[in-house]
């Protein structure tokens, strides 16, 4: 199950369109208020009417609407239209005031847009019906106010019930597909986040033709199928999900994220050869990223390749330590410490201790879990021979974990190699016993619980305990 609330997903579900309110009053010739007058706005992109009648002031008030370009007409009680004109909606922050004064336009006059103020009637089904469909949008309005209320307080169950009754009202609207299956993914329900991201992802190419910003909605997909990717490769339905992702990559701009995608998901069921090429087409599609080294660096290991994993290490390493220089980043920190380990490690297996020193030191003050860096630390210095500098290297990762048994394994062995004869006993330096002794408590049954036994047997037959 992943963690709901992480980057990926937020940043998708706030993707929602906004919605804009109208009010405003209707006067008419003789600027009186124009009571039971309907002011209709069509929606020049999607051909959807939103319509209110006024009140015996004159006053009327639409919700739901989009951003965009519309048509606005005004037809009086006894269903004549009385004017036309086209406005842009172009803020939902607060509701836009559009007064009406037909006052101001003298009867036959060209209208204020193109002079189409062609005379005619609406038939009272057809008012009825965009009555209706207003009530719909308030609806709806209300239903995004409270979904938005829920993420705020992370109540990712009862969003979810919320989106479900939105596409009840609009099955038609791809970005309530593409919240629940963001929000399903992340929950791990898998298999519904799959149906319902399918779904948004078919109406999303259905609208992308008549959309005004193709290249954002391209985006939108692209971001959907990688989404839907990660739930099926979740589900060990691995090659569906790469053909996503190769898909996706398609759709740009995001064409190495999604290779990205493609080789975590191929390297998580051990395809490594095949999760490698996903890596290196990552790589080129976008060489700014520290991600795709890393990930690449890591297989690369996996696969017995040093230095090929070194050399990733190493430009993953330098990139993000220019994320980490322009501001604080506790992700990017955290991926510092670890390649500076991973990489130290592959140094000091190959017993290039000297250059694996300095990437563990350095990683003390990066990694997520520090314990680990200083632990390799005191292993190297006591491989070469370098003993209180092993020991104080074992004491702080013992600081930042006591319940590290091979760091008590280490310290104990490196104090008890210090030890001296004197007249004719073996002495070892203090606190040689208590890492002994800490070793059996935490690892009774381990790997050296034997050697350490012996050691505290021969110790205890020196009168040492």
């Amino acid at each position: 199950m992943r963690t709901p609330g992480v980057l990926f997903g937020l940043l998708l579900l706030l993707a929602m369109d906004n919605l804009v309110s109208v009010r405003g009053t209707l006067l008419d010739r003789q600027q009186k208020p124009m009571a039971g007058a309907r002011v209709i706005f069509t929606s020049m992109e999607t051909s959807k009417a939103t319509v209110a009648e006024s009140d015996a002031r004159g006053s009327f008030v639409l919700t739901g609407m989009t951003i965009g370009n519309y048509m606005v007409e005004v037809w009086n009680a006894q269903g004549v239209r009385e004017f036309q004109t086209r406005v842009q909606l172009v803020t939902s922050s607060v509701p836009v005031v559009f007064d009406i004064h037909l006052g101001s336009y003298k009867p036959g006059r060209p209208s204020p847009d193109d002079g189409k103020m062609a005379v005619g009637r609406v038939s009272q089904v057809e008012m009825v019906r965009l009555a209706e469909e207003n009530v719909t949008a308030i609806r709806i309005n209300g239903l995004i106010e409270k979904y938005q209320r829920l993420l705020a307080v992370q109540d990712w169950q009862r969003a979810i019930e919320v989106l479900r009754q939105l596409i009840d009202l609009n099955p038609e609207r791809w970005e309530y597909y593409q919240n629940l299956g963001i929000l399903l993914d992340q929950t791990g329900l898998y298999g519904g986040a799959t149906e319902a991201l399918e779904k948004g992802i078919l109406l999303a190419m259905k609208s992308l033709p008549e959309a005004a910003d193709q290249q954002a909605r391209r985006r939108d997909i692209g971001a959907m199928m990688m989404v839907q990717g990660n739930a099926l490769s979740s589900l060990d339905r691995v090659e569906e999900a790469v053909a996503l992702f190769s898909r996706a990559a398609d759709f740009g701009p995001k064409t190495g994220m999604a290779y990205f995608h493609a080789c975590r998901a191929q390297g998580n069921h051990g395809k490594f050869e095949a999760a490698i090429a996903f890596c290196r087409k990552a790589v080129a599609a976008d060489p700014g990223k520290w991600e795709f080294y890393r990930q690449l660096a890591g297989l690369l290991e996996r696969r017995n390749d040093p230095a090929d994993a070194m050399r990733n290490y190493d430009r993953g390493i330098e990139l993000v330590r220019k994320v980490l220089a322009d501001k604080p980043d506790p992700l990017a920190d955290a991926a510092l410490g670890q390649m500076l380990t991973a990489e130290g490690h592959l140094y000091a297996h190959a017993r290039k201790f000297d250059q694996a020193i300095p990437l563990f030191t350095e990683a003390t003050a990066h990694a997520a879990w520090p314990a680990l860096p200083w632990f390799n630390l005191c292993a190297t210095y006591f491989n070469v021979n370098r003993r209180a500098e092993a020991v104080a290297a074992c004491d702080q990762a013992l600081k930042a974990d006591p319940l590290m048994p091979d760091a008590w394994f280490v310290k104990a062995t490196t104090l008890y190699a210090q030890g001296q004869s004197v007249n004719g006993k073996y002495v070892v330096p203090d606190g040689t016993v208590e890492a002994l002794s800490k070793y059996i408590e935490l690892e009774p049954s381990g790997q050296r619980a034997g050697q350490v036994r012996r050691m505290l047997r021969s110790l205890k037959a020196e009168a040492q305990i």
